[in-house]
């Protein structure tokens, strides 16, 4: 019987595009594949000829409807260790005034660009792959630009596929992708994938004009691959409206966000930035770092190698390099002198960026690059630019991410000790890190399996002494999906949604229609638990946005873990996650409308004992109660007091939904998400270990 439920079910969510659904998972494998040493010898071929004087002789500047706009002020750029490097103009406020005329009456000619966009990024590929890798390792010194390209080519594959879908859900008038102009603000180590690909040809694919924003630094290589987007947008039949490049002052760029409300902007960087750009924008969907973690069982030659290599990837200039190691407290006496001569044996300096290219090199130090010791660190040696803190068994309170400097703080903890590992796991839960590795003499399943349930981050993987691993890698399209997520209670304050990767773009900015919500209210809900509490909503687009979230979390639920991983690579497991053991996640409502989708991800799944709900409402408290949710009238007042004295891991504030996001979107604001992995191939004893965590998200009735 359970099975003839479960085939009806995923046949009526042939829509799903959703994050770790059935049609989700069906969108990998078969990916493309670029030949390595060839984009290897297109980039030294590139650099090799690469004129320093072009980036003087055609500064950056505005191009609005194809054409350069170059009336402004003349400024001096600068590269990622603050050298300069070209020229820029910003825009005069009467040409930015011209960029908002556009932004305010551009129509797109039409919604589907799927082929031609398609056709420039296999042009990207074929023709422009080195210089694109070039331009950065000018620009922002990256030293490994290939592999960006080869997982771009891959992943791409895999969101061009849900793209699909997502399209494909539109033309059905299930959803509406809404196609304001989308704020492209470029990251420098990651360009090409998240920026180029990701933000700008993923929307324009679908019919969402782009508006691609300066930077202040590292500025180049983005107006550069903006420049060849242009020329094959026009090869190949986009119109040149639908994409825009602002060269201007960060007071004229605000001026044009702030006219834009209801555009996206999608941004990746620090949290602090993004705590501004939010303040501007509630569209705003950011991915924000943390400082990325080791922990060891032991500091062998290979272990101590895999920490070094972590933090000085890309003279730390990896989203996910290493800023934390603790290692076991047996090791207390040794760890300052392992760790010391661990960096300067893999110290690597260089001068450019075309060595690491040459050498097949990722983790090099530039010798031009610029290092300031900080207050309570030091040296390995004076003449390296690498320093570390020793923190004793205490983690520290505060730690700076040293973006493009090479710092690692030192502590130790009895990782046998229950204790020890909750505050640690407290520790990962407030800071937030991407990424999180674990490595031992052998496999640390017990250690790996504790975090991951008392933690709730994006990236989890594991090693040993023979394959040690290391924090610096994701293949999403892989499976081994990717976010940079900060600390789910205060989520609001830095972005509207969490970004995923593998996902479309414009999946973030996108709603059902009303039309297909009234419809699906009239189903019968598919978990039986909250059933009744269910019908009892009276809002009939709310009704069916609950069917909606309710079919979702049993077909993802019915796979999860999913296995993902390369078959001669790592082994990955990824899916939808309960809150972590020993926390209490709050929804503060007035409303059973309001409360019900936002309570369903918990109450309806193994989450269930984690959630509390606070409300002003005699009915809510009586209804909810009915059906044993853990609920209580509050104040304003005594809600604080009770978030102050339990320190909830996620707080909703239930506002009345005047919009519906798609519940791959909705669910993430709710729920934890991600993968971890072995970084042996096909590691069944992983799977078999992993697979039974009590972490995985699973529906309480089906």
């Amino acid at each position: 019987m359970m099975r003839k439920r479960a085939a009806a079910l995923n046949r009526r969510l042939a829509r799903q595009y959703n994050f770790a659904s059935s049609k989700y998972v069906s969108c990998f494998g078969n990916l493309q594949y670029l030949d390595r040493e060839d984009l290897r010898k297109q980039a030294l071929e590139f650099l090799n000829k690469f004129d320093k004087q072009a980036w003087f002789d055609n500064p950056m500047h505005t191009i609005l409807n194809g054409k350069g706009l170059t009336e402004g002020t003349g400024l001096v750029t600068v590269d990622a260790f603050n050298y300069e490097n070209g020229k820029e103009i910003h825009s005069t406020s009467e040409v930015v005034d011209a960029v908002i005329e556009h932004l305010k009456t551009y129509q797109p000619p039409k919604r589907d660009f799927r082929e031609a966009a398609r056709k420039i990024e296999q042009d990207l590929f074929a023709n422009y792959a080195g210089e694109l890798i070039g331009n950065q390792a000018v620009d922002f010194m990256k030293q490994d630009g290939l592999t960006e390209i080869e997982e771009w080519a891959e992943a791409s594959t895999v969101e061009k596929r849900i793209a699909d879908l997502l399209f494909k859900a539109e033309e059905k008038e299930e959803i509406t992708i809404r196609r304001n102009f989308a704020f492209v603000s470029c990251v420098s180590n990651f360009t090409n994938f998240l920026d180029l690909s990701r933000k700008t040809l993923r929307n324009i694919e679908l019919g969402v004009p782009a508006l691609v924003l300066s930077r202040s630094n590292t500025g180049q290589h983005m107006f550069r691959w903006f420049e060849i987007l242009q020329t094959l947008a026009e090869k190949h039949g986009i119109d040149s409206g639908m994409i825009t490049f602002l060269c201007a002052d960060l007071k004229e760029q605000q001026r044009v966000i702030e006219a834009f409300p209801d555009s996206p902007f999608y941004f990746t960087g620090s949290r602090e930035v993004a705590d501004k750009i939010k303040q501007q924008t509630e569209n705003l969907m950011s991915s924000t770092g943390g400082p990325n973690t080791m922990i060891a069982e032991e500091f062998d030659e290979n272990i101590a190698q895999a920490s070094a290599w972590s933090t000085m990837i890309e003279n730390s200039g990896q989203c996910t390099a290493q800023r934390l190691l603790v290692v076991d407290n047996k090791l207390r006496n040794v760890i300052e002198d392992k760790a010391a001569a661990s960096f300067s044996a893999n110290y690597s300096p260089i001068n450019e960026s075309k060595e690491s290219l040459e050498t097949g090199g990722f983790a090099g130090v530039f010798n031009s690059s610029r290092f300031d010791l900080a207050s309570g660190y030091k040296t390995i040696d004076e003449n390296k630019s690498v320093a570390f803190r020793m923190n004793g068994e205490d983690f520290p309170k505060d730690i700076n991410e040293m973006w493009r400097q090479s710092y690692v703080d030192i502590s130790t903890a009895d990782l046998k000790n229950e204790e020890n590992l909750l505050e640690l796991s407290k520790w990962l839960l407030k800071h937030q890190p991407i990424t999180t590795v674990f490595n031992g003499k052998e496999m640390p399943f017990e250690l790996l399996n504790f975090v991951f349930e008392h933690t709730a981050l994006v990236v989890y993987t594991i090693g040993n002494s023979e394959k040690p691993a290391l924090t610096v890698a994701a293949k999403p399209q892989d499976g081994e999906v990717f976010g940079e997520f900060p600390p789910r209670h205060e989520l609001n304050r830095y972005t509207k949604f969490p970004m995923v990767v593998p996902s479309p773009s414009p999946a973030y900015h996108a709603v059902y229609q009303n039309s297909f919500l009234q419809k699906q209210a009239n189903k019968q809900f598919p978990i039986s638990c909250m059933s009744g509490l269910v019908d009892k909503v009276t809002n009939k687009a709310v009704r069916g946005y609950c069917q909606v979230i309710g079919d979702y979390l049993v077909d993802a639920c019915s796979q999860t873990p999913i296995k993902g991983g390369h078959p001669e690579g790592r082994t990955a497991l990824f899916g939808l996650q309960r809150t972590p053991k020993q926390t209490m996640s709050a929804i503060r409502c007035s409303d059973l409308d309001d409360l019900l989708p936002r309570l369903i991800p918990f109450y309806g799944t193994n989450a269930y004992e984690s959630i509390f709900v606070s409300t002003t409402s005699q009915n809510v408290y009586e209804k909810a109660r009915s059906f044993g949710v853990n609920v209580e009238i509050q104040s304003e007042q005594a809600f604080d007091e009770w978030c102050s004295e339990n320190s909830p891991w996620n707080i909703v504030q239930a506002t009345k939904m005047t919009d519906f996001p798609l519940v791959g979107q909705f669910v993430s604001t709710l729920l934890p998400l991600g993968h971890v992995k072995s970084t042996r191939t096909n590691d069944t004893e992983f799977i078999n270990f992993m697979s039974k965590s009590e972490k995985w998200l699973k529906v309480r009735e089906f």
